[in-house]
């Protein structure tokens, strides 16, 4: 039986479900309606706090980028 893979870093699921968005907001796919009230940016909201807590010690720049637009947009 072969050995599990590790499961992925949290920072790491992070980063691409930011990089993902970005490419939804460059389509056109993804509103300012989005930004405030999408359950991703919640859950990217999460993982920057976990990021700055833990080994990381920083956010990653894809996840901050998004915050930031997100935060543009009017979210609280």
């Amino acid at each position: 039986m072969p050995l599990p893979l590790p499961p992925p870093d949290l920072v790491e699921l992070g980063e691409y479900l930011a990089t993902h968005i970005q490419l939804e907001i460059e389509a056109g796919l993804y509103s300012p309606d989005d930004l405030r009230d999408s359950p991703e940016i919640s859950c990217l909201e999460q993982v920057a706090a976990e990021a700055q807590r833990g080994i990381h010690g920083k956010v990653p720049p894809a996840i901050s980028k998004i915050l930031a637009r997100a935060k543009a947009a009017g979210r609280v």
